[in-house]
């Protein structure tokens, strides 16, 4: 009898990444029914555009990772210790200029290349559906900005998009459904809310890529 192994899936593999994976999928089933060289290029191109998604988002949970053990490294020591060591540690190695204190507004532009870059995915919270929001974006791209700009400028986070649809999914096809311990809990948010999410980690990331030596 064939033994089937569960291995737990990688913890920076998000919705994003599967929603790529199952294109890039789809993409190479296509190539190797037909053998056309257009499918095969097309797969090439996801498989390549995939690597890349993957490597960025794998970089973010590393550098994530790290601030977190900082930050929790940090909360167990005293004040003094704070004041002391931390200063003469990070700015003695990196200067004033590695610490991050501002984001930077963004323009019409940026914020419209940022939507169409997503993925055409809806939340039941959005007023307005993904893909509708795409055809007629032109006339909402200044006002999505300033919502954005104001959600940086001011170091806040809108309230009304720190809500979720949670939605249980069994973590493998096989399992027992009636098993509550084989479900794990998936939160969608808002289309806006993870617009400001992708543009915080792009400069977020942005900000850490021009200080390489602190990986």
């Amino acid at each position: 009898m064939k033994s089937i192994v569960l291995r737990p899936s990688a913890p920076w593999i998000n919705e994003e990444i599967r929603e790529f994976r199952k294109q890039l999928r789809k993409a190479e089933r296509i190539w190797r029914m037909n053998k056309l060289t257009v499918r095969f290029e097309i797969y090439k191109d996801h498989a390549h555009r995939y690597s890349v998604l993957l490597k960025r988002v794998k970089s973010v949970h590393m550098q994530m990772s790290k601030i977190r053990a900082a930050i929790d490294s940090a909360a167990n020591r005293s004040e003094e210790e704070m004041n002391n060591v931390v200063p003469h540690q990070f700015l003695s190695s990196h200067g004033e200029h590695a610490v991050l204190r501002d984001f930077v507004p963004v323009s019409d532009e940026m914020v419209k290349n940022f939507i169409m870059a997503s993925p055409t995915k809806s939340c039941r919270l959005d007023l307005v559906p993904t893909f509708l929001l795409k055809k007629v974006l032109c006339p909402l791209v200044p006002t999505i900005t300033k919502i954005v700009n104001l959600s940086l400028s001011t170091g806040t986070f809108p309230s009304g998009m720190k809500h979720a649809m949670v939605t249980p999914l069994l973590k493998k096809p096989t399992l027992d459904a009636s098993d509550l311990g084989n479900y794990r809990p998936v939160s969608n948010l808002s289309f806006l809310s993870k617009l400001i999410e992708r543009i915080v980690a792009s400069q977020l990331m942005d900000h850490l890529a021009a200080f390489d030596d602190m990986h």
